[in-house]
């Protein structure tokens, strides 16, 4: 079954990275580039942006909390499959 919205998600154990994209930061006497990255809690997007979310809509609707950008990649990682072989 494919995942393409925030239930689908929940329901199979997806984890969402977020990481900021170009943002910059004025610490005061010099201007950084943004490197805020962080786990995004599932069950808490689907309470703010719905169960019907669709997954390749969410970036859209991020924004770096660091920096205020609005470019922000998204990682979705599936579950660890159980009993994969080590390499």
């Amino acid at each position: 079954m494919p995942v393409e919205n925030l239930k689908d998600a929940l329901s199979a154990a997806w984890r969402v990275r977020a990481r900021c994209i170009d943002g910059r930061i004025d610490n005061g006497r010099s201007v950084g580039k943004c490197r805020y990255q962080a786990e995004l809690n599932v069950e808490t997007l689907v309470w703010t942006r719905g169960r019907n979310m669709l997954l390749t809509d969410l970036s859209a609707r991020m924004m770096c909390p660091r920096c205020v950008n609005r470019r922000v990649s998204l990682i979705l990682e599936p579950p660890p499959v159980a009993g994969r072989a080590a390499e």
